[in-house]
Order: structure tokens, then sequence, then C-alpha cells
């Protein structure tokens, strides 16, 4: 009797998941259809999870993704006798379907024509709500409409483009330099990028969101930031493995660290804020005050903006190693900044946005092949559909349940070769450094989006922009010539919150365009 149970229950639970893959295809051919798959052979798909998580330590997550798309999209014959490729991928891993596009028609049809569609999800907020709070980056709908109004005028012409925030960016360069000045007095002339652009990333933010800087420059705050590193770090493995599964004691005392700053910060603020004070100072902090915020929300939200500001501290290490190995294009760059500035004046606005072309053709180009904010997860709400990726050829919209998980990646997008000109010298491999291909083309539309795009896409962008145009200039006013020490590493391209190196860099830099002085 027992057995013919089991058996019964067994016979049950095969029909049902048997109906589920059933109805579930139905629905999805009913949508639009399916986007070629990627097969797994073990259950759940533990093979294809741990072959990503293989490839992830070992730095070589891109590489991973792109022979995904190699091995799995569709590809069709063109006229020209090239085959045409579908960038657009799907896989099933622990019982939940996933679709992976880096097709411009597709991201923009996800982050543009139905953002309300394809949202952050619960999932996303879940594993990001205890780093960065229920802030803008981690919301979706209601409170991140409510976020985004309240904190884009925050970061509005007016306030980045303004005397005070430039005087800032002065006062930062200077440390930077005064850095790269104290690495040629020690033993091996080498100066740490990636340690000093960490430090410029949080006293800047913090001085910007706070009016009060950690000065990590000065030797202050070293708790905090090696809390935020550890937890940063921390972060990125709850991200994969989830809130429930990964062990946070570590993580959450690192928090408290981090949170006891900015709560002390904002407080201090509070108390001694008077309406006639924002009008004569305005910081960021002081018009979230002035705005009637509660503090839980001031602390979510600067907690957030800063994170995004230390997107941009790798940006600068990436440039500057890309730099270190090209003394031409460095000449280039010096020699427009002489030719608008000479060599003290500091840029302005108009200089950085108009007048030093080949300066952000360098800055384009960084951003290009390391953009900041390199991959996004949305969730769909309701049964839809993607316009492309399905069929044979590609062609077909691809049918997308309710809460099914999509997956972009510019870092994909902004490398895919059939998005160039053919490879000439003045048309190099997209994934080379080459700042002179901005000389001559321009992206198309949804080609190109390292702060991302749509309503979601970066409402700092400006102040990344403008802040690392600054401190290149008024670095190269100073060093004429930088270049990678024998000692250093060759950075790998390390994936996680952002694009990071994995590995030290280490650059020496001169006071004289003819050579670098050998320690």
């Amino acid at each position: 009797m027992a057995s013919h149970l089991f058996l019964c229950l067994i016979f049950i639970f095969v029909t049902s998941i048997i109906g589920d893959r059933f109805f579930s295809e139905q629905k999805i051919r009913k949508l639009g259809g399916r986007a070629p798959q990627i097969l797994t052979y073990l259950p759940f798909g533990l093979d294809l999870i741990y072959e990503w998580l293989k490839k992830k330590r070992s730095h070589l997550e891109l590489e991973f993704i792109e022979d995904k798309f190699a091995k799995h999209s569709s590809k069709s014959p063109c006229p020209e006798g090239q085959d045409v490729q579908s960038w657009t991928i799907e896989a099933t891993a622990l019982g939940r379907r996933a679709i992976f596009t880096v097709d411009p028609e597709n991201v923009k049809h996800i982050l543009l024509n139905n953002s309300n569609v394809f949202i952050k999800g619960k999932g996303f907020h879940q594993r990001w709500k205890g780093f960065l709070g229920n802030a803008i980056f981690t919301t979706s709908e209601g409170l991140w409409h409510d976020s985004r109004r309240k904190i884009r005028p925050l970061y509005s012409k007016a306030r980045v483009s303004s005397e005070g925030t430039f005087k800032m960016f002065e006062r930062y360069a200077s440390k930077v330099i005064k850095r790269f000045e104290e690495s040629k007095q020690e033993a091996n002339q080498e100066a740490n990028i990636q340690d000093i652009f960490s430090r410029l990333a949080m006293d800047i933010a913090t001085d910007f969101l706070l009016d009060n800087s950690l000065d990590t420059f000065g030797g202050l705050s070293q708790d905090f930031r090696q809390a935020y590193n550890l937890a940063w770090r921390e972060q990125e493995k709850i991200a994969v493995i989830g809130p429930r599964l990964y062990p946070q004691k570590s993580f959450h005392a690192n928090m408290e660290i981090i949170s006891s700053f900015f709560s002390a910060s904002i407080q201090r603020k509070m108390c001694n804020w008077t309406p006639k004070e924002a009008k004569t100072s305005a910081t960021f902090l002081d018009e979230l005050i002035a705005s009637g915020h509660s503090k839980e929300f001031i602390q979510d939200e600067i907690s957030s903006q800063f994170f995004a500001t230390q997107l941009m501290g790798p940006t600068f290490s990436w440039l500057f190693f890309e730099l270190s190995t090209k003394p031409e294009v460095v000449a280039a760059i010096r020699s427009e900044i002489m030719a608008v500035l000479g060599e003290t004046e500091s840029p302005t606005y108009e200089d950085l946005k108009n007048r030093l072309p080949y300066l952000n053709c360098n800055i384009n180009e960084i951003l290009r092949l390391y953009p900041p904010n390199w991959l996004n997860f949305r969730e769909a709400t309701c049964d839809t559909s993607l316009p492309v990726g399905g069929g044979a050829d590609g062609s077909l919209p691809v049918g997308v349940p309710k809460g099914t998980l999509l997956a972009t990646s510019v870092l994909v997008l902004q490398r895919r070769k059939d998005l160039y000109p053919p490879i000439t010298e003045s048309s190099p491999d997209p994934n080379v450094f080459a700042p002179n291909r901005w000389q001559n083309w321009r992206p198309r539309a949804w080609h190109y989006l390292p702060f991302s795009g749509g309503q979601r896409s970066c409402v700092g962008q400006q102040f990344s922009l403008l802040m690392l145009g600054f401190i290149v200039c008024k670095v190269l006013q100073r060093f004429p010539r930088f270049e990678l020490s024998e000692r250093s590493d060759t950075p790998k391209l390390r994936t996680g919150g952002t694009l990071e190196m994995e590995g030290k860099v280490l650059l020496r830099f001169a006071d004289t365009v003819d050579a670098v002085e050998t320690a």
C-alpha cells in the first residue's frame, strides 16, 4: 500500500513538472517564441552555473559571455556573404528562465520603450538593499520615480558647473598630483594608481555630497575606507549567491562602520542647519534637508550617490593605464591642453565641454572600452515580448512571460565588432584602446551606453565627466609623460559592481618628455 502511494506521488510530481513545462512553452510561443538556448546537462543548469563561476573567479567573465553568444546565437546569411549574428540568447538555471540580450533594438525596448514593464524587481532589491538601502539604485516603480524626481535636480547644470564644484575639483587634483610627486621620491619611484584614484573617489564624493570629506589623502578615515572596500567585495558575493545563503556577520559589521559615518555627518548637518545656510552654501545635503526628507531617506540616497561616484575610481585607473602605454596619445592630449589652457590655467565648464575635443575622444574611448555600469538586470512585470532575437535567423519576437529575468551588458554591446566599420588603421579592433577612432566615427543610437540609457540612465553623468576631464587636464599639465613600471602587473578585467583592475598597476611619472627616470 505504501509503495503504491509513493509511486502515485512520484507520478503526480512528474506529470505536474511536464504539465508546467508544456503550458510554459505554449505561453512563450504565443508571445513570440524562444531565443537560441544554451543547453545544460545537469539538473537545474548546475553545469552552466559552475562554468560561469569558474570563469568569473579567473576574471574571464567577458570571454565567457562572448563565447556563449558565439556558440549559441542564431546566424543567418546576408548578400555580402558574411553571416549576420543574432545577439539574444537564453538559458534556464535553478528552475528560472533568463534571457541575455545585447541587441540595440532589444536594449532600447527594455530600458526606454517599456521601462515600466521591465523593472529591477524584488530579487534585485533583496540582494542590494543591505548595501544601498531603499534608494534610487535598488527600488522600482513608485519608489524609484519618487527618488529620481528628488535627486535629479541636485545634479543640475548650475550645480555641477558651479564655481564651488570646480574649486573642489581643483583641491583634489592638487592632492592627486602631490601623491604622484611624492612617488618620485620613493625607492622605486612608482605610484599605485588604484590606491590613489580610490582615495580620490571617496574624498570627492563625501565632499560633494556631505560637505565633509573623508580626507583619506590626509591619512584619516582609514577604518571607513577598509570597511567600505570589504563590504563592497562581500556585496558582490551576496548579489550572486543571495542574502539568504551568504553568511553576513562581517558584512553587517562593516556596514555598521559605514552607516555610522553617514549618519553622524547627516545628523550634525541637520542639527546645525538653517534655511539661511541652505541659501548661502546649498550643498547636496543642504538641499535634501531643505526638501523636508526623513533622515532615513537622506542616508539611503547619500549612500547610493556615494556608491555611484566610487564607480569612477576604476575608470581613472583604466584611463591612466591605457595612456601609460601610448606616449604619443599623451603628447597629443597635452598639446591640446597647452594650446587652450597653458601650463597652469584650470579648465572651465566650457573648456571641458567644447574646447578640448581630443581629451573628450579619450574619455569617450575609455568609457566605451570599460563602461562603469557594465551589466543591467530587469524582470518582466507582465506577459510581453522582445522585438527581435527569436526564430532561425533571430528576426522574430521573443516571448517573455511575467517573472522572466533579463540581462543586458553594455560591455559586450560596445565591443561588438559588427557594430563598427571594418578594421583598418583608422578604425582599429573594438577591443583595443584607440581614441583616434572618435575623430571620424560616431556610434549609432543605443550602440554606446556607458551610463546606461532610458529613464534609469545615470543622473550624475555630467558630474562624472567633468570630474574625469578636470583631473586629467591638471595631471597632464604637471606631468608630460608617464609609463608603466616593469614591476607592474598587467591588469585583468575584474567584473563585479563595476569593471575593476585585478592586479597592482604601478606608474612612473616624469617631469620631462624625454624619459621616465629608472629607479
